[in-house]
C-alpha cells in the first residue's frame, strides 16, 4: 500500500472551491486499486471547506501538522498555546490588520465577517487554535516578532503554524501509526508550505506553477492546471 499526501489549495482545487470532476474520479480509482489518501492542508480543520473535509475519500486528514487524523482516530491535536494567541492578537490589533485565528472548530478573526477573536479569551475555555493568517503584506510579519512560531510568507498573505510542526510532522505520524516507510508515502503541492512535505516523501509530485527549484527534488512536474489527475494517470 502507498499512502497519497495532497495539498488543498492549488493542487487539489485548481478551479473552484472543490476538486474537478476528473480530479475526484482518479482519486476514487487509487483508493480502490488499495492505497490510501490523506488530505494534508496548511489550514486548520475549521477552515477546510465542509465539501473537501466530508468526501469518502480521505483515509485521513493533516492539518498545519499539528492536527492529524487517521481513519477517524486523533493522532496528534496540538494548539497554539494562549500566550503566542494572545501575542498574534495584540500585533493585530495594534496595527489594525487583519488576522485569522484557525482552530479545530471555529475560525476567528481581527476584522473580516468571522467571529471577533476577542471571543477567544472570554470563554471559559480557550477554543484550541492550530493557525494564524495574517492576511496584509506578508513583508509586514517578521519571523523576529513570533519566536514561537513558523512564519511562511506567501504572495499576498502569510501564515504562522507551531514552531516544530509541518506538514511533514503529520506525514511521520501517520506512516509511524500504519507501520508504512518514507519510501511507500507520495506527496502532491504547488507552493513553499509544501516544500516539506515534499522533500520527505519517498515520491512527490509539483503542479505546474510550483517554483522552479522544486524540480530538483520532484520525480515529475504536471503539465496540466489540473495536475493531480494527470499525475495519478501516469504513475498508478
Amino acid at each position: 500500500m502507498s499512502i497519497l499526501f495532497f495539498d488543498l489549495d492549488g493542487t487539489l482545487t485548481v478551479h473552484g472551491d472543490r476538486p474537478t470532476q476528473a480530479c475526484l474520479k482518479e482519486l476514487a480509482r487509487v483508493r480502490s486499486m488499495g492505497h490510501a489518501l490523506v488530505l494534508n492542508t496548511g489550514r486548520a480543520p475549521a477552515f477546510v471547506p465542509e465539501n473537501i473535509a466530508q468526501l469518502p475519500l480521505w483515509d485521513g486528514k493533516i492539518c498545519g501538522g499539528s492536527y492529524v487524523e487517521w481513519r477517524k482516530e486523533i493522532l496528534e491535536n496540538t494548539p497554539l498555546p494562549e500566550a503566542i494567541v494572545k501575542q498574534v492578537y495584540r500585533w493585530s490589533v495594534q496595527r489594525e490588520l487583519q488576522v485569522l485565528f484557525e482552530g479545530v472548530r471555529e475560525v476567528f478573526s481581527v476584522g473580516g465577517s468571522y467571529t471577533d477573536a476577542s471571543e477567544i479569551f472570554r470563554r471559559d475555555r480557550m477554543p484550541q487554535i492550530t493557525k494564524v493568517t495574517f492576511c496584509c503584506d506578508p513583508a509586514r510579519v517578521e519571523q523576529k516578532d513570533f519566536p514561537g512560531l513558523r512564519i511562511i510568507h506567501f504572495k499576498q498573505y502569510a501564515e504562522g503554524i507551531l514552531l516544530g510542526k509541518s506538514k511533514s510532522t503529520g506525514m511521520e505520524r501517520i506512516l509511524q501509526a500504519t507501520g508504512c516507510l518514507r519510501e511507500d508515502a507520495w506527496a502532491f503541492g504547488d507552493s513553499e508550505n509544501d516544500r516539506d512535505m515534499l522533500t520527505y516523501a519517498g515520491k512527490s509530485v509539483c503542479m505546474a506553477d510550483a517554483p522552479d527549484e522544486f524540480d530538483a527534488f520532484c520525480i515529475y512536474r504536471c503539465q496540466d492546471a489540473d495536475g493531480v489527475p494527470e499525475a495519478l494517470r501516469k504513475f498508478f
